[in-house]
């Protein structure tokens, strides 16, 4: 089972240059999240199907930021051997995911968190949309109706109607079973129309165990 640990502390300066240098994921870094292991004693989650899928058919590095509610999205591409850059912010995930797409014309994935983090990303996907990119913008949102950073069109404005006027496609996933079948055709419409696109998350239903 993948597991995440976050603390928080303040360190000696010898004890902070360190972890610096050995445990921090640095920007621009590759990060290190979950299980040193890609083996799996339980059923998949979500997230983990998903990304499976459409593997083969993506850039290998993925753009992200990590902490809240995309760490599920980081853990499962972490195990699947995908490799994570991480950025200083949700824009800089999404120009370099731009970049890497432009470049080997392929779709390419960014994690971010839901609202504050989508909108983030919005210079980035007008960049992709005009100069037809196939960029892949995958967002966590809040599993609770009503939190500060819910986009989900009821505890907070709706991000995929914000980001559908510069996507191919762009929708809110409300099921487990849902999600690897929206990721794989959010994947071949960024291939095919050469446009970005981008996919909305609950946490819990990117983190819901499928075939358990």
């Amino acid at each position: 089972m993948s597991r995440v640990s976050l603390r928080i502390h303040v360190p000696s300066p010898a004890a902070a240059r360190k972890a610096r240098s050995s445990e921090t994921p640095k920007t621009g870094s590759v990060a290190r999240f979950g299980s040193s292991s890609p083996a799996r004693s339980r059923a998949p989650n979500a997230i983990w199907l998903a990304l499976q899928h459409v593997k083969a058919e993506v850039s290998p590095t993925v753009p992200v930021v990590p902490g809240g509610y995309d760490m599920p999205m980081i853990v499962a591409a972490h195990d699947l051997g995908f490799r994570l850059l991480v950025a200083r912010s949700e824009a800089g995930a999404a120009w370099i995911a731009a970049a890497l797409a432009w470049e080997a014309q392929r779709p390419t994935v960014a994690l971010a968190i839901t609202s504050p983090g989508v909108y983030g990303t919005i210079q980035a996907l007008h960049y992709a949309w005009t100069s037809r990119v196939p960029l892949v913008l995958v967002s966590g949102e809040s599993s609770l109706a009503g939190s500060v950073q819910a986009g989900d069109g009821v505890g907070g404005p709706s991000v995929t109607r914000v980001t559908a006027p510069l996507t191919a496609w762009s929708a809110d996933v409300a099921r487990p079973g849902e999600l690897p079948g929206a990721l794989l055709r959010a994947v071949r419409i960024a291939a095919i129309h050469a446009r970005p696109v981008h996919l909305n998350v609950p946490v819990d239903v990117a983190a819901a165990r499928v075939g358990a």
